[in-house]
């Protein structure tokens, strides 16, 4: 007769913990916040020929061919890249870089695939002296997704 009872009581207990779990979950934000890290390799020198100048090289990456267009700050603000000349192939390097700038300041591949390439070189010329400058590079990527790609002083 007594054992009706104590199933009871487990079950509604167990109810209770279950419940109180999930709650938690969506209060503190642990449910549906989990985001992947992006690998994109690439390299940023300043431009030996034009203090305002660096050069960003793709050196590879899993997410690289997922790479919509990237943007760049100097200092915290948004660069306008948007002037003739500001993004240019490197001097001496004689491959199109085939990019585009977009928005005034996105910085998209146009190339019939869509896609930055391993060994593409692309000058950026902020229109300031890059030197002690901090240079962050954001990449957004073709899921809407962005996440930093550099940040460093040059």
């Amino acid at each position: 007769d007594a054992v009706s009872p104590v199933i009871g009581v487990i079950l509604m207990v167990a109810i209770t913990v279950i419940l109180a779990a999930v709650i938690a979950a969506f209060v503190f934000g642990l449910a549906g916040t989990t985001q992947t890290t992006r690998t994109v390799g690439m390299t940023v020198a300043l431009n030996s020929t034009a203090p305002e100048a660096f050069v960003i090289t793709f050196t590879g990456g899993a997410d690289l061919s997922a790479l919509s267009y990237f943007e760049v700050n100097q200092d915290g603000a948004v660069k306008d890249l948007s002037a003739a000349g500001a993004v240019t192939s490197p001097p001496g390097e004689t491959t199109n870089n085939l990019v585009e700038v977009e928005d005034t300041s996105h910085v998209k591949p146009t190339d019939t695939a869509g896609n930055f390439k391993v060994g593409q070189m692309i000058n950026i010329n902020t229109g300031t002296a890059i030197s002690g400058s901090r240079i962050t590079v954001i990449g957004t990527f073709t899921d809407g997704g962005s996440q930093i790609l550099y940040d460093r002083t040059l």
